[in-house]
């Protein structure tokens, strides 16, 4: 999938790291990844403590759950992170640049589901397939 990124003189600079808006054209299945922190295989949260570490297994867990109807991040054309403490937004928002689809937000919120978890991330992709 194609994307375009623009930015509008009209807005100002982001305040993340891409532009205002993507667009794509695409056809094909939609596919919605919930949040999900970074867990292991055997469902702990791996990397306590350290959000560059967790971005690894994070990736990895979107990576398989788009897998499973037959897509790829690649065709990730949203994403969206949800932080309890924005303290570490440098290292933050350099793994968003690696990592997260194009047009993203990151969110800071008290409490999680899962208590350990201190990152979480969601995704849209649109699958052309």
């Amino acid at each position: 999938m194609t994307e375009t990124q623009t930015t509008s003189r009209r807005i100002g600079e982001p305040s993340g790291h891409r532009s205002h808006a993507t667009m794509a054209e695409a056809r094909g299945r939609i596919v919605f990844l919930p949040g999900m922190p970074a867990r292991g295989p055997d469902g702990t949260i791996v990397g306590l403590g350290d959000i560059g570490r967790r971005t690894g297994p994070a990736r990895a867990n979107r990576k398989a759950a788009v897998a499973e109807p037959g897509g790829t991040l690649d065709e990730a054309c949203r994403g969206d992170v949800v932080v309890r403490s924005t303290e570490q937004s440098g290292t933050i928002h350099a793994v968003r640049r690696r990592h997260v689809a194009s047009a993203s937000t990151i969110v800071e919120t008290p409490r999680t589901t899962t208590p350990a978890a201190r990152i979480g991330t969601g995704a849209i992709a649109v699958l052309q397939g």
